[in-house]
């Protein structure tokens, strides 16, 4: 018979638990997307009527927080909305809503959609819309008038004081207004063109290096900080080029 006389250790093994960590799911567009947008582009115009803006992140694991604000001059301020989140495939959908667009600037707002998640998500935690209110009354601005020489150099100033954003349009007839540009200031510059007859100089004037007849016509320009804003108004006239005798 054996006789074991060499001690042995004897070490018991309980088991851990480990905190449940979500695989992740990455949405298909990996921005927040505003309804009022393409879901191809980040930034965009969009004319806004009696409506509601809604911001979304659809099917991403962990969930994704939304929020709107109104970007201007003096900081980025948070608009009233409405936020819900639902579960959809193997993710979820969250959704912000705001009825309360022109809250802070009655004609022209900067409207910002961030999101909050974690990391690796998405690209992109940001989309932003310029908004603007369709029934301008143009009444309550007079005219400025403008001849310009055909065939010459045609420019119009929007203002004088620094903006946050603007925008140009054309009006065609009282119930026809066509986009032609716009920029925002606030942060990094961004401007987008409608048309390729006239470009966007840095303090916000329109021009377009040779004046024709088809530029004849009324031309606003929309402008403000966020917390306010106004309309500059052009009734443009092309002249023939004058000879003195």
């Amino acid at each position: 018979m054996l006789h074991h006389s060499t001690p042995f250790l004897v070490i018991r093994v309980f088991p851990i638990s480990l905190p449940f960590l979500p695989y992740a799911v990455h949405p298909s567009v990996s921005f927040p997307v505003l309804d009022v947008c393409d879901n191809t582009t980040r930034k965009c115009f969009s004319e806004v009527g009696n409506r509601s803006i809604q911001c979304s992140v659809r099917k991403a694991r962990p969930e994704v927080s939304l929020y709107l604000s109104s970007r201007t001059v003096a900081g980025d301020i948070n608009v009233s909305s409405d936020k819900i989140i639902t579960p959809e495939g193997e993710g979820y959908t969250s959704r912000v809503t705001t009825n309360d667009v022109f809250h802070y600037s009655s004609l022209l707002q900067l409207l910002v959609c961030k999101a909050s998640y974690p990391q690796g998500i998405l690209e992109n935690n940001e989309s932003m819309v310029l908004a603007q209110k369709v029934d301008v009354d143009l009444s309550r601005w007079k005219a400025i008038p403008k001849y310009i020489e055909r065939n010459t150099l045609m420019e119009l100033s929007c203002t004088e004081n620094r903006t946050g954003f603007l925008l140009w349009k054309k009006i065609l007839s009282a119930n026809e207004h066509h986009p032609l540009v716009y920029a925002t200031f606030l942060g990094k510059l961004f401007t987008e063109l409608f048309v390729n007859d006239f470009t966007l100089r840095f303090d916000g004037s329109l021009t377009t290096s040779l004046a024709e007849v088809r530029h004849e016509g009324k031309y606003l320009c929309i402008y403000g900080d966020g917390l306010s804003d106004n309309v500059t108004l052009y009734d443009v006239s092309i002249i023939g080029k004058c000879i003195l005798l």
